[in-house]
């Protein structure tokens, strides 16, 4: 999958991402936008891509990722489940489900 990133002159990269090669829990933002889209595409997973972009922004809403952070690699996987932990304690059991489901498809190992 092709993910296209625009800079803040304007100039854009491209960046080819192997699904089968993208690690959760060792991910760049920008392979985990194309894993998260293509579980949403393939039909593993409904909301993945909005699910993933709110847990990337961390339980605080303060991890942000700029032109020379988005290739940096994290571990998705866990921010995924603190997200999902916050909808649990928060008592917000339909956010809690659909976050759950993006982790265990993150932890099947499906790509």
């Amino acid at each position: 999958m092709e993910i296209r990133h625009w800079g803040k002159s304007g100039d854009y990269t491209d960046t080819n991402v192997r699904i089968n090669d993208v690690d959760p829990e060792n991910g760049s933002y920008l392979e985990m936008l194309a894993y998260a889209a293509y579980s949403d595409v393939q039909g593993y997973t409904s909301d993945a891509f909005g699910n993933f972009l709110s847990a990337a922004g961390g339980v605080n809403g303060d991890i942000t990722y700029d032109e020379s952070g988005v290739n940096v690699s994290k571990n998705f996987m866990n921010m995924v489940r603190d997200f999902m932990q916050m909808q649990y304690d928060s008592n917000n059991l339909a956010g809690y489900l659909s976050f759950r489901k993006f982790y265990d498809y993150m932890a099947d190992g499906r790509n």
